[in-house]
């Protein structure tokens, strides 16, 4: 986190990819790697981190929230996904608040796709059965 803090990216990079290779079924990891990378501007690789923090936790609301800031971006929609999420999961207000100012920005046009959709099914099949399969330590 300091290395973050400090804007070391590469220190912050290689740490957190040190903590997925210990622990690749830890949410947390792989949110803070998307963190990193996302800020040292690696924004389909943070990308790719994040989805994989939402696979092994879709209920971690910090995780949609940095996927959905760096999907701004490129992909509103998809970032809009994330967001809706987070209003969903979400106790602050103030995020809360912010969150729909974003989302009011955006033409809607029917039903946003659910998260579990976003990526391809199979893709997301693949991952999950990987995740799924790497034994727990403890």
């Amino acid at each position: 986190m300091l290395y973050l803090q400090n804007e070391q990216f590469d220190p912050a990079i290689d740490a957190f990819s040190s903590a997925v290779a210990l622990n690749p079924r830890s949410a947390l990891a792989y949110g803070q790697l998307g963190r990193a990378l996302a800020a040292k501007g690696e924004n389909a690789k943070a990308v790719s981190a994040l989805t994989r923090a939402v696979l092994i936790n879709p209920d971690f609301e910090e995780v949609h929230y940095q996927a959905g800031k760096v999907l701004w971006k490129s992909d509103r929609y998809l970032a809009a996904t994330h967001f809706r999420r987070v209003l969903e999961l979400s106790g602050d207000a103030s995020r809360k608040a912010e969150l729909r100012e974003l989302l009011n920005q955006l033409p809607l046009q029917g039903e946003l796709i659910p998260m579990h959709q976003t990526v391809a099914p199979q893709r997301a099949a693949y991952i999950l059965k990987k995740v799924q399969s790497i034994p727990r330590g403890g």
